[in-house]
């Protein structure tokens, strides 16, 4: 792998750590914002919970009295528990629409009787839709909210259905008529209905049988919050959600991941101009460091050079001094052999000369004798001009070999001086 595509991994990889970072915090952000959307949506279910179960404990409470009064006079009739019911029931209740004591499975007594007189005398067992209910309650002997009923009176509401016995035996029921579009309106569902999507489910524990009691919308989505209202041997399951949906996505959300993008993005233009800038530097340098190495290499071989011409020079002075010498003593060998060679032309002369004479007839003795003397001086002359020669070459040999003895021996310090003087 190349060092240009390492480069361009580790500037992708540290920008891609970089945004990851600032994603986590956009993602945890975004959390915390659903979170806290939720939170108010559960504030407002659990107000509506509340003002629910005050509303119900509210109509249902009273109705407790009711049955202890029946319980007590089981042969009443109308006007007892009408003045009864008028006593304890609060008169600007409006939740409750009237109350119904059932003797076995037959209406009794209606309180406020007035509007409700057509319910009189009627057997519920006989009704379908409240057959079933008013024989549970009398077999179980439990209470039950069931609704919303149909009602023999006309109208469609909740009904509260509470057993009465007397000394263990069933004497009937008392029925609590519950308008539940009042509970629900003073628990303030119109209002919060304006912005949430509301559906109010019950269930009966006992049976399992499931009815609306409220709804403004069918198709709920992940996002709806669902509480429990507990009621008599059932449940209210109130689901709510905001008509504007979950704002699934804050503004913060958005922004931190702009400011993520710029961030890993300057973070990865900056990481490769330094590493562009490096990558210059360092080429710079191997540029330098070879021109260096280059010039070393010619520092190296001009300094051969130059070793090379010294011991030119060197032996070229010495070769110049050599030949100094050697002209010096040429120069002095040569001046003795001259006067030999001179001396014995003069020889040559006078012997030729001498001949002639001899030859002719007329050479003298005192010519002879003279020539003879001048023969005998120039032999002289030439013995000790190559004496001199020779002396002069053994002792040229005696100074160039005097450089390679290793023993010392004893010298006449006048005579070698006096022979290299020469």
């Amino acid at each position: 792998m190349s060092k240009k595509v390492r480069r361009r991994l580790l500037i992708l990889f540290t920008s891609l750590f970089i945004f990851s970072l600032f994603y986590l915090i956009a993602f945890f952000e975004n959390r915390n914002h659903i979170e806290e959307q939720k939170s108010i949506i559960k504030n407002k279910e659990e107000i509506l919970v509340s003002r629910i179960n005050t509303a119900l404990n509210y109509s249902i409470g009273g109705a407790e009295g009711v049955v202890s009064f029946i319980k007590t006079y089981p042969d009443l009739n109308q006007t007892d528990f009408s003045n009864y019911v008028s006593k304890v029931l609060d008169p600007d209740n409006e939740i409750v629409s009237h109350l119904v004591a059932i003797k076995d499975t037959t209406i009794a007594f209606s309180y406020p009787l007035e509007g409700n007189e057509s319910g009189i005398g009627v057997d519920l067992a006989t009704i379908e839709g409240q057959k079933d209910q008013i024989l549970k309650v009398k077999n179980d002997n439990l209470s039950m909210l069931v609704g919303p009923i149909e009602l023999v009176e006309g109208g469609n509401n909740l009904i509260n259905r509470m057993p009465i016995t007397i000394r263990e035996r069933y004497w009937g029921q008392l029925s609590v008529i519950i308008r539940y579009e009042a509970l629900l309106e003073s628990a303030g569902i119109n209002e919060l209905s304006i912005s949430n999507y509301i559906d109010i489910k019950q269930i009966n524990d006992v049976d399992g049988t499931e009815s609306i009691i409220y709804s403004n919308h069918e198709d709920f989505t992940f996002y709806q919050i669902a509480k429990t209202v507990n009621v008599p041997n059932g449940h209210w399951l109130i689901s709510l959600e905001p008509k504007e949906g979950m704002k699934k996505k804050s503004f913060f959300y958005y922004i931190t991941l702009v400011v993520g993008v710029v961030f890993s993005t300057t973070v990865a233009y900056i990481l490769n101009y330094i590493m562009q800038v490096n990558h210059n530097l360092n080429k710079i340098v191997d540029i330098r460091t070879e021109h260096i190495q280059n010039m070393n290499i010619k520092l190296e071989e001009s300094l051969e050079q130059l070793k090379s011409t010294q011991d030119q020079l060197i032996e070229k002075e010495k070769m110049a001094g050599l030949g100094e010498l050697v002209a010096g003593v040429a120069h002095e060998i040569n001046t003795p052999i001259g006067i030999c060679i001179t001396t014995n032309s003069y020889m040559e002369n006078i012997v030729d000369t001498t001949t002639s004479k001899f030859d002719s007839k007329q050479l003298k003795k005192s010519d002879l004798v003279k020539n003879l003397k001048l023969l005998k001086d120039s032999t002289t002359i030439i013995t000790e001009n190559l004496n001199r020669s020779s002396k002069l070459v053994n002792n040229f040999k005696l100074l160039s070999a005097d450089k390679d003895l290793e023993n010392n021996i004893p010298i006449n310090l006048k005579k070698f001086l006096d022979y290299i003087a020469l």
